[in-house]
């Protein structure tokens, strides 16, 4: 999202595989490379997304699976660009999860990339509806 709280989407639909199955790690660093070199005309810092559903997920997959989010976004603005894209309910949960842990709400996409930005220049976010055990 820019300061605008747009978040400017970079792919077609995505195919049924990870990202990182999709393409080499090669591929996605020079990806991630060519896409840092572009400014964006107010100067704003973006962070490239990758945001997919995990294994374990029943939700559907996002149209596009790569964003370029503003460094000053928060976990919670950038939540609710999601739930629009999958459509979801009011009632129906939405979690995220950057290296296997869920970030809070307020956390920023730039202090997101500090801790986990992956070497190929992604961060990698991944969502699924809550989980529910017992009968």
């Amino acid at each position: 999202m820019s300061s605008s709280g747009e978040t400017l989407s970079l792919t077609k639909p995505i195919d049924s595989l990870p990202f990182k199955e999709q393409y080499t790690f090669e591929r996605r660093q020079q990806m991630s490379q060519k896409e840092k070199q572009k400014k964006h005309p107010d100067g704003s810092v973006f962070v490239l997304v990758v945001c997919e559903r995990s294994a374990a997920s029943k939700l559907p997959p996002l149209p596009k699976n790569r964003y370029k989010v503003d460094e000053n976004t928060t976990i919670a603005k950038f939540m609710v660009s999601i739930r629009d894209r999958l459509t979801l309910k009011e009632d129906e949960s939405l979690f995220f999860f950057v290296n296997d842990t869920i970030p809070a709400s307020m956390t920023t996409f730039g202090e997101l990339q500090s801790k986990f930005l992956n070497e190929d220049g992604f961060l990698y976010v991944q969502y699924q509806e809550e989980s529910v055990y017992g009968c």
